[in-house]
């Protein structure tokens, strides 16, 4: 098994510990699982982790996904790094989110849906 298995379990175990709901910690597991297989049992580096988020952004993933596997693979290494399972942490910076510009809807579109909307 390798170091960040390891964490990963502590991590969740310590999630468990806090009373989270299965949710955030199914998030962390399917977040943190691709990571695993890139790491290969080696100690995590600045490189591995920006190469991990690169392969996610290539596979067309929106800004939002982007942000949520480095929200939840940096997260469980800072866990690692503060708990000692790892000896030097990883600084990558969070990818910037997408902004979206929302439609506003006004009455006439909600009492009418077959009105065009504009921009």
């Amino acid at each position: 098994m390798s170091t960040l298995f390891d964490a990963l379990e502590d991590f969740m175990l310590s999630r468990e510990a806090q009373h989270c709901s299965a949710e955030p910690i199914d998030f962390y597991r399917r977040m943190f699982k691709l990571f695993l297989e890139l790491a290969n049992g080696t100690r995590p580096t600045n490189h591995m982790a920006r190469s991990y988020l690169a392969t996610v952004a290539r596979r067309r993933a929106s800004s939002a996904a982007v942000h949520a596997h480095a929200r939840a693979v940096l997260h469980i290494i800072r866990f690692a790094y503060v708990d000692g399972w790892i000896e030097e942490p990883v600084t990558v910076r969070m990818p910037r989110l997408e902004l979206k510009q929302l439609v506003v809807l006004s009455r006439a579109h909600l009492t009418n849906p077959a009105r065009p909307i504009s921009s």
